[in-house]
């Protein structure tokens, strides 16, 4: 097992060396927030989870397309409900479907598409479903209907073959109707193809102009009425994922209007009140509206006769489909249609980059947020407006929703990201900065100020000896200059070493413990009045598991205990005792503690020693006090809290079932 996973990595690794000797670019653009919202967009897009936007995005920019005049070619015979309450009775009687069939001839229509089926026709009558059945095959401009999709439903016997279409449905998920079936195998097993109504009634309505149904040049599989393609629906066409594609599928390009056809009623056209021209050399298709017959379907592209907003007739489906066939056919009106697959990326992935570009470029300027919201704004309105353009110009469906959306994200979101990165980074600046400073002053005032301080008292106290001035400032001197090498690599972090006040120079890789014990040494060889007083020193120092402790606290330690020794100097005259303890607790805390007896505090004020060390107390988490002792004295104590190991006995152990791998 140890040996496949070393496999594994290995491989892993030299495929990551591989890719990045090969495109040195894929290394920079992964570290690039703007690739991974892209990356995000494009996987919510082809999983399917933008679908529902998509749909929603083509209804509605169908919807607000400019308004197209009433179809010339299709009209509607809508038996309503008033119709169907005239007669009496339910389903409607075929008497009554025959002679309004005979009463349309009368008007010469070109072709007469019946979109009511078998089950909503009352044929119980021996005389009215003869007289429909005569009827039906008297006529040849008339089509009748049937259902190829479960629940079957046949079409009347009298009608021959090549004059029945089926008026299946097909809805999506969301239950709304935005794609037509116009072909598919008949699923009983006859072994016969089934064409739709809209078909059927194209056909006719083309054939004596010469236009014939045939398939398409580009896409075999296609449907084409002369040089007329009709766009073949796959299953990731436009923003479908994984759709059931089953036989020849398109989607419906409503007719945009507040009147798309040209419809009368049943009891107009008995009562004469129906124009001759609505109906002469024209598509009528017949169907019904009343609402009992439960033959709507929901969308959102247009309008359409009936009441309830969002609600349209299958009969006016019919119509729709029908007349996008004959307006694609004659006058050009395109069909919606998609991009490659391919293409459909290359679009998002190029406004996710734009995104990004806007995102960034106007940063580091006045206003930044301001003028990348501008930008992002008309970049959007921009992708908005190329779909809808496109759209209305060449019928094509346009992914808009993963543009607008990745466009968005990586304007906006890169924006704000890029400020909040810049601010960091500002902020991250002045810290260091801060840090410098304080490293320096530490530096500074554990060595040579240190060393001018006690030259002051001492000139101060009595006249000091010209040889003796000139050593201490000779000293002074030297440890000013050997300040410069040791700022720049010490202070900048470029060397894990830290300058004492004496001089000497120390590792801090090395266990805590050993640099304090360092530090005690090396302070107390320093020229320090009250040194030279000391009898009794004590100093001990537990070691302490300093893995977590970062070299930065490491230095910060060694210059607490610095900074507590040379204060015992400079003001603990007198004193004969010092104890310097570093105890670890059972608690977890680490406690190191300098006590003195000399005189004690004798200020309350907190010079930048203090301070350094209050900042350090705030960074281990821990306390510090400095307050005077009893009988005399001063007890100055950081406490910290440190990660202890645990024993080997305290560890779990593993479950006797499973075998160490």
């Amino acid at each position: 097992m140890r040996q496949l996973r070393r496999r594994a990595l290995l491989t892993w690794q030299g495929t990551q060396r591989a890719l990045q000797a090969t495109l040195p670019w894929t290394t920079h653009l992964a570290r690039q927030p703007g690739f991974y919202a892209l990356a995000c967009v494009l996987a919510l897009r082809a999983s399917g989870a933008l679908q529902g936007l998509e749909w929603r995005a083509l209804d509605y920019t169908l919807r607000w397309r400019p308004a197209e005049p009433t179809s010339d070619r299709v009209s509607i015979l809508a038996i309503e409900q008033a119709d169907v309450e005239r007669l009496g009775e339910h389903p409607l009687p075929a008497e009554a479907i025959a002679r309004a069939i005979e009463e349309l001839q009368r008007y010469e229509p070109l072709v007469v598409g019946l979109s009511v089926l078998q089950r909503d026709i009352d044929t119980r009558s021996p005389v009215g479903s003869s007289n429909l059945a005569e009827v039906l095959a008297s006529h040849s401009n008339v089509v009748a209907v049937e259902k190829v999709l479960p629940p079957l439903i046949e079409a009347p016997s009298s009608v021959p073959a090549e004059r029945v279409g089926f008026v299946d449905i097909l809805l999506d998920r969301d239950n709304h109707l935005r794609r037509i079936l116009l072909g598919t195998p008949n699923p009983s097993g006859r072994g016969t193809y089934e064409f739709a109504l809209s078909i059927r009634l194209a056909q006719a309505y083309l054939a004596p102009l010469g236009i014939e149904l045939s398939a398409g040049r580009r896409n075999p599989a296609a449907m084409s009425f002369g040089d007329t393609e009709v766009p073949y629906l796959t299953p990731n066409f436009g923003g479908y994922r994984d759709v059931d594609d089953g036989g020849v599928q398109t989607l419906l390009n409503y007719r945009r209007s507040p009147q798309p056809f040209r419809e009368f009623s049943l009891d107009d056209l008995q009562s004469e009140r129906v124009d001759p021209d609505w109906i002469r050399d024209r598509v009528v298709i017949v169907g019904v509206t009343d609402p009992r017959y439960k033959n709507t379907v929901q969308t959102l592209a247009v309008r359409g006769l009936n009441a309830t907003p969002g609600l349209i007739d299958g009969v006016e489906v019919q119509a729709h489909a029908t007349e996008q066939l004959l307006a694609a056919t004659l006058d050009g009106r395109p069909l919606l249609r998609s991009l490659p697959e391919g293409w459909e990326y290359v679009w998002i992935v190029g406004w996710g980059v734009l995104g990004a570009v806007l995102g960034r470029r106007h940063l580091h300027s006045s206003g930044a947020i301001a003028r990348t919201l501008a930008y992002i704004g008309l970049a959007n309105a921009v992708a908005i407006g190329a779909s809808y353009g496109l759209l209305l110009w060449g019928g094509w469906w346009l992914p808009v929703v993963p543009a607008v959306a990745i466009l968005t994200v990586n304007g906006i979101g890169l924006s704000s990201f890029a400020i909040f990165q810049h601010s960091r980074d500002l902020h991250m600046r002045v810290s260091e900065r801060e840090t410098v400073i304080d490293r320096t002053f530490n530096v500074i005032h554990n060595g040579p100020l240190q060393r001018l301080a006690n030259l002051m008292r001492s000139a101060r106290d009595r006249e000091l000896p010209k040889d003796y001035l000139i050593d201490e400032l000779s000293s002074l001197n030297r440890e000013l200059r050997q300040l410069s090498e040791a700022l720049e690599l010490d202070l900048l972090g470029q060397d894990e070493s830290l300058l004492l006040g004496s001089g000497a120079k120390l590792d801090l890789r090395l266990p805590v413990h050993e640099l304090l014990y360092e530090v005690y040494s090396r302070t107390l060889e320093r020229e320090f009045p009250g040194f030279a007083t000391l009898r009794v020193k004590v100093r001990a120092f537990d070691p302490l598991d300093d893995s977590g402790i970062a070299v930065d606290r490491k230095r910060g330690l060694c210059q607490f205990l610095e900074e507590a020794l040379c204060n015992v100097g400079k003001h603990a005259c007198g004193a004969t005792q010092l104890k310097a303890i570093g105890k670890q607790h059972e608690d977890g805390w680490y406690v190191l503690g300098i006590r003195d007896n000399g005189p004690g505090i004798c200020s309350d004020r907190n010079g930048q020693g203090t301070k350094q060390i209050l900042r350090l107390k705030a960074d281990l988490n821990g306390t510090f006090k400095r307050e005077s002792c009893q009988p005399k004295g001063t007890l100055c104590e950081l406490s910290f809290p440190i990660r202890q190991r645990r024993p080997l006995w305290q560890l779990p152990r593993a479950s006797p079932s499973v075998r160490p791998g």
